[in-house]
C-alpha cells in the first residue's frame, strides 16, 4: 500500500524549497528581466536558507528596506500592522510585506505571486440604507 508523503507545515517551508523540476534552475524571482529585490527581517527563521533560495532562483537581497520590492518578516511581527504602515506611505505602495514562508510557497508553485488582500467595508451599520432616526417628542 503506497502512502502519500505529508506536506510540510507552513512554518517549515524549507523542506520543499529545493530545485524540484529535474534539477533545472528556474528564474522565479525575475520580473521584466530584472531580479526581484527582497529585504529579510532579522525575525525570519533560517535567514541564510531563505537568502540562498532567493538568489538561486534569480532574486536579490538588500540591507535597505526602501530598495526592496518584498519585505519578509517572521512570525513574531504583526503582518497586518506592517502592511498598514507601508500602505499609508505613498513611496511604499509597490512594496509587499510577506511572511518568511512566502519564498517557499513561490518555489512550490513555480511563480512569484502575491495574494491581494480582500477589500472589506468598514464595520458597523451601512450608510444610507438603515433605519431612520425619529426625533424625540
Amino acid at each position: 500500500m503506497d502512502r502519500k508523503q505529508e506536506e510540510p507545515e507552513s512554518s517549515d517551508y524549507f523542506a520543499s524549497s529545493d530545485d524540484h523540476r529535474d534539477g533545472v534552475r528556474e528564474d522565479i524571482f525575475v520580473q521584466h528581466g530584472r531580479p526581484v529585490v527582497f529585504y529579510i527581517h532579522k525575525s525570519v527563521k533560517q535567514r541564510g536558507k531563505v537568502e540562498a533560495d532567493i538568489k538561486r532562483h534569480g532574486g536579490r537581497t538588500t540591507d535597505k528596506k526602501r530598495e526592496a520590492h518584498t519585505i519578509l518578516v517572521g512570525p513574531s511581527i504583526d503582518l497586518q500592522e506592517q502592511r498598514f504602515v507601508y500602505y499609508w506611505d505613498r513611496r511604499n505602495h509597490s512594496t509587499y510585506i510577506e511572511r518568511g514562508e512566502f519564498v517557499g510557497a513561490c518555489l512550490k508553485h513555480g511563480k512569484y505571486e502575491h495574494r491581494e488582500s480582500m477589500k472589506q467595508s468598514m464595520p458597523g451599520r451601512p450608510t444610507g440604507g438603515g433605519r431612520v432616526r425619529r426625533a424625540f417628542t
